[in-house]
């Protein structure tokens, strides 16, 4: 383990790299890093099937529990498993990724994350 840092020598790391104390320079602006374009599609696709539902179903409120269950039961229905000639099944796994990339999709579209007891819950 390394030798323990002091404030002072932070301090002084900071003066040698000349880093300005003053944010008030800094953009207030939200920067978010560019997507691979493997990740762009797959939140895309999320996207798209979030709106399609939306135009099919009478609620698209993701706030809203029961929506919120029936849009994940929803893409498990039309997921299939990488095995479908054996099982046609998706794993789990495969239904809490394209959920995550919805979560993730939804605070880059909207600029606001969903809350934890949105995100977290459901029927995962």
């Amino acid at each position: 383990m390394g030798k323990r840092i002091t404030r002072e020598m932070r301090e002084q790391r900071a003066r040698e790299a000349n880093f300005d104390p003053d944010k008030s320079k800094l953009s207030g602006e939200r920067v978010l890093r560019g997507l691979e374009p493997c990740a762009e599609r797959g939140y895309n696709d999320m996207w798209e099937i979030w709106e399609e539902y939306c135009e099919t179903s009478q609620n698209c409120d993701i706030f809203d529990e029961q929506t919120k269950k029936h849009f994940i039961i929803f893409l498990a229905k039309i997921t299939k498993g990488m095995q479908s000639l054996k099982d046609p099944r998706p794993k789990p796994s495969s239904i809490w990724q394209r959920w995550k990339r919805f979560t993730a999709n939804w605070a880059r579209k909207k600029g606001e994350q969903l809350p934890h007891d949105v995100t977290n819950s459901g029927t995962m």
